[in-house]
């Protein structure tokens, strides 16, 4: 970004594309390299068309093991995934996970 305008990646059309299509898409990149700003123009995207997102980062949430956990966390009714396909109703509808590594048992960034 700068000065708070998004960069406009061609990355970011390929993902849509690919979101369109396939059940999960991964976007994978060194530090640094833009992968939440993609996202970002991703979910813009998707947002100005009407199709159902939900995005989270998991470095901002408190660790769970249950997916309900997690929704209640963010204060939705089930788990994200059910929440989510309750509100597409049957249609294309997009969970954004950003910092996913944070998960890995050999991750630095949490002790958890």
């Amino acid at each position: 970004m700068i000065t708070g305008s998004l960069i406009q990646r061609p990355e970011a059309q390929q993902l849509r594309e690919l979101v369109e299509s396939n059940p999960v898409a991964l976007v994978d990149g060194d530090a640094g390299t833009g992968k939440s700003d993609v996202l970002l123009q991703l979910l813009r995207g998707l947002e100005s068309d009407g199709i159902p997102q939900l995005a989270l980062r998991l470095d901002q949430i408190t660790p769970t093991i249950l997916p309900k956990d997690l929704g209640a966390e963010l204060d939705l009714p089930a788990s994200p995934v059910v929440t989510l396909a309750a509100h597409a109703r049957g249609e294309l509808g997009v969970l954004v996970i950003d910092q996913l590594d944070i998960v890995s048992p050999t991750s630095e960034r949490t002790p958890r």
